[in-house]
């Protein structure tokens, strides 16, 4: 099935270019981590009493979320320009605000296509099932329409999203590209939903589940990490084999 091969590739890409995809995401993973553990210190601190919270761990947990976001923006770039035009794996270059300025373009106009869609999704269903997907109805019924609605949700962005390496590459159009480009394969995009449930299913528990065997916190945010940021960089190479296969008709692995 063109899903599965299309995920071998993403997985492949990361591989095959392990070294590049470490070089150009350490910046991410080192605020990735400092994050948690201010969070961690944060629940700590909390815990035993609000009021002798530290002024630098309130401006950090401000400070941080905005870094990561900014290096995550950074990361996708570089990558999908080291993977689809063998540029230099850095996070930084000439012409790299540029690009990123054209990725949270792209990025923002994705975003609010998939929120038009959500809110005409959630009102039909409204209208056939008398609750919206979102809310406490509980049964068989609401948990397929659940599912189901996440599925196409999941499949939107992914065809929208495949824009964001043209955007990288400072294509002309690439939300237009990219949905005519993706166009007839509805199917192999609602499997990727269901890969990305199981994902993010196994990056949620594994946190717990390292808690639940090592009784570490500490422990628990390492794996979390780890496990966060090669969900991430897996993310950013489906999105990069997305845009090779269907816009540039680039061969699979």
């Amino acid at each position: 099935m063109l899903a599965f091969r299309l995920l071998r590739h993403s997985v492949l890409i990361l591989v095959h270019n392990f070294s590049a995809a470490f070089r150009i995401s350490i910046p991410y993973l080192v605020v990735l981590f400092a994050s948690q553990l201010v969070m961690l210190e944060y629940r700590t601190t909390l815990s035993s009493d609000f009021a002798t919270l530290p002024m630098w761990m309130a401006w950090a947990m401000v400070a941080l979320p905005l870094a990561a976001l900014l290096v995550y923006l950074a990361t996708g770039v570089a990558w999908h320009r080291h993977v689809l035009l063998n540029e230099a794996p850095r996070l930084m270059m000439q012409g790299r605000p540029r690009q990123v300025l054209s990725y949270v373009g792209t990025g923002f106009l994705v975003a609010l296509l998939v929120m038009v869609t959500m809110m005409i999704l959630i009102a039909v269903s409204s209208a056939m099932f008398g609750y919206h997907p979102m809310g406490y109805a509980t049964g068989i019924v609401s948990l397929v329409v659940l599912t189901l609605f996440y599925l196409v949700i999941t499949a939107l962005v992914l065809r929208l999203a495949t824009a964001l390496p043209g955007a990288a590459l400072r294509h002309p159009r690439p939300i237009r590209t990219a949905w005519k480009g993706t166009g007839g394969h509805m199917g192999s995009f609602l499997l990727f939903g269901l890969f990305s449930m199981v994902l993010q299913a196994v990056v949620g528990l594994s946190a717990s589940a390292v808690i639940a065997v090592t009784g570490s916190t500490v422990a628990a945010t390492m794996v979390w990490g780890v496990m966060s940021w090669g969900s991430t960089m897996l993310a950013l190479s489906v999105l990069t084999t997305l845009w090779g296969y269907f816009i540039e008709k680039r061969d699979l692995r």
